[in-house]
């Protein structure tokens, strides 16, 4: 926090140190209904998309070098509800000691989207994807109102929504993709629901979007392609 108020940054975040995962696996420690395994029993599901069919010598390439860095995947097994209240008490205790030691204008804290929480996890309970991606969006709800309440700003990081244009199209059409994403800004639009424009922000980053920009939801969709 030091560090960005020294180099000029007046609107300021907590780096994400909070999350002892990564930035979007995270909500295997805040949401129940998951459990965490080897991946087992077909390819990695990390190491699959149009760009990988594409361009499969340079991955070829790549991968025997460097394996996939993420060996596990995750399963929802159960009902989902958000259980990670303490941690981002935690965080937002976190934030407020160390804004009371620089001088800025506002501060955030990112946090990952519905679509973007525990990518490429496989659903053994919901009945349907959709289902259990709405199920996530209302379990985060209270993880989005929680930094809201206590003063920040909410960044939705929402990188899935670029991603899943690389995993759709092809075999679908750039059409199907931009149907699923219409709805799924419906899911993002519930999940922020009763939260000020003013109060949140999303940014959708990744050279899988192709420079594409996706539908723009109530607080508004920042595209940053890689």
């Amino acid at each position: 926090m030091r560090r960005q108020a020294e180099v000029g940054i007046d609107v300021v975040d907590d780096g994400e140190f909070g999350k002892t995962i990564s930035w979007s696996q995270y909500g295997l420690e805040r949401l129940s209904g998951f459990e965490r395994r080897p991946i087992s029993g077909g390819a990695n599901p990390f190491a699959r998309g149009a760009d990988r069919a594409r361009f499969a010598a340079f991955y070829a390439e790549l991968d025997a070098r460097d394996a996939p860095a993420t060996q596990w995947e995750a399963a929802c097994i159960g009902p989902i509800a958000y259980t990670g209240q303490a941690a981002l008490q935690r965080d937002i205790d976190n934030l407020k000691a160390a804004l009371a030691k620089v001088n800025v204008v506002e501060a955030f804290l990112p946090v990952a989207a519905p679509a973007s929480v525990i990518p490429d996890r496989k659903n053994e309970f919901y009945p349907s994807e959709d289902a259990c991606l709405n199920a996530i969006a209302e379990a985060m709800r209270t993880e989005y109102r929680m930094i809201v309440d206590a003063g920040f700003v909410v960044q939705l990081d929402d990188a899935r929504t670029a991603v899943t244009y690389d995993r759709m199209v092809p075999p679908a059409t750039f059409e199907d993709y931009r149907r699923w994403v219409a709805n799924y800004v419906e899911v993002v639009n519930h999940a922020l629901d009763g939260i000020p424009r003013t109060a949140c922000a999303i940014t959708c980053a990744g050279a899988a979007g192709r420079g594409r920009t996706p539908p723009t939801c109530r607080c508004g969709i920042s595209s940053t392609s890689s």
